[in-house]
């Protein structure tokens, strides 16, 4: 399933803050036409089989909420021109559901995404296919409609990764994907200068907060979140928008923070 932008068409007025309302105006010319954005971000959320209905749908209206959030509105106003996607995966044999490209310039703009992400119907299970889900994030960012000042590819997960493309027989429903080690997909990361971070849900894995810093995230001032579970993940992912859409490096080792 492959969601497009093109789908939503309707204006969403933006809220009434005059800070919300004058953020477009406040753009130059030449920005709010320019080709680039200053920021270009991909959500990579997991829907794999460790993930029940419920706690899909508490990521996913999270996410909704966030941005709909009056800091992480301030933040993408801050940011400047900021492009979001979102990647959903599970299962390495199963293709990753896509919501493409939506350019954000003002709070209507964020209302479209939150409206757009917060409507998602879950196709995907089965596997933890991590390395299959942020290869998916990066080649949206590098599939030539993109180019930012920063990349950045914003990780949510529950587990390690547990899947290897192959490991089903191919179908038509179910079509086998390469999917390359997680260790070589962090490396093509970083060869192309996209920052990764991580947001890890302790439901099953104690560890895997570790698990994130050492085997998945990479880039300047990248960063692991943690949390006890999906009831938790509202608050949490709006804390972790904030900071690094931003882009402030924090190394406070208390709390949420690395």
């Amino acid at each position: 399933m492959r969601l497009r932008s093109s789908d939503y068409t309707r204006s969403i007025a933006a809220p009434c803050h005059l800070f919300l309302v004058t953020w477009f105006a406040a753009l130059t010319p030449g920005a709010a036409v320019a080709l680039c954005s200053d920021l270009s971000l991909v959500l990579s959320i997991d829907a794999s089989g460790s993930v029940d209905d419920n706690e899909f749908a508490l990521q996913i209206g999270g996410y909704a909420a966030a941005f709909r959030n009056r800091e992480v509105l301030r933040a993408l106003g801050d940011a400047g021109i900021v492009d979001l996607a979102a990647v959903i995966w599970g299962d390495a044999d199963m293709l990753p559901q896509v919501l493409d490209w939506q350019r954000i310039v003002n709070a209507g703009n964020a209302e479209i995404f939150a409206q757009r992400i917060g409507s998602v119907i879950r196709f995907v299970t089965g596997d933890t296919g991590l390395g299959a889900g942020v290869a998916a994030a990066i080649d949206l960012l590098e599939d030539g409609s993109q180019c930012a000042g920063r990349k950045l590819i914003n990780v949510s997960g529950d587990g390690r990764e547990s899947s290897q493309a192959g490991s089903r027989r191919a179908s038509q429903a179910h079509p086998r994907r390469a999917s390359p080690p997680l260790a070589h997909v962090r490396q093509r990361a970083r060869d192309l200068d996209i920052a990764i971070n991580g947001l890890a849900i302790i439901d099953v894995e104690p560890d895997l907060a570790d698990y994130y810093r050492e085997q998945l995230i990479t880039g300047p001032g990248s960063f692991v979140m943690q949390i006890d579970g999906h009831a938790d993940f509202a608050a949490a992912i709006v804390k972790k928008l904030v900071r690094e859409i931003d882009g402030t490096v924090l190394t406070s080792a208390n709390g949420l923070h690395k």
